[in-house]
């Protein structure tokens, strides 16, 4: 997928010292077809920006499992935000996430059926027939 967009980090604090927030990465993942696919990519940033917001523009892949829901031109891509668990503090100013653009880009190799290269073999081997004869 190539998107880009901005991410603006959230702010944390740590139970052991609530005095000192500190900036803490966001991101957004996508996930592409049914939720458990295990297709999905992310982008996770902004914390060393904090509070400017950190831009991004990238392609991401979305790894190599089956593409079945493609063949018929039709799936569902769900974006959404994501920061980490903070399991020794938590967020008390959440992240943000401006995206401006996202395009999924599909490339592979179309390979025809069996029965399809026999029809064009026999259409081959129909017409040398009719030009040699």
């Amino acid at each position: 997928m190539d998107w880009s967009g901005e991410i603006t980090a959230g702010l944390a604090i740590k139970y052991s010292n609530p005095d000192e927030p500190l900036p803490c990465s966001a991101g957004t993942f996508a996930v592409l077809g049914k939720p458990f696919d295990w297709r999905f990519t992310d982008v996770v940033s902004g914390g060393t920006t904090y509070p400017a917001p950190e831009p991004f523009d990238c392609q991401s892949d979305f790894g190599t499992m089956p593409w079945l829901e493609l063949l018929d031109g039709q799936s569902t891509i769900t974006i959404e935000y994501t920061e980490p668990i903070l399991s020794d503090g938590m967020f008390i100013k959440h992240g943000f996430i401006a995206l401006n653009s996202a395009t999924l880009i599909v490339e592979g190799v179309i390979v025809p059926e069996p029965a399809t290269l026999w029809l064009l073999f026999l259409g081959v081997i129909l017409m040398k027939r009719k030009l040699n004869a």
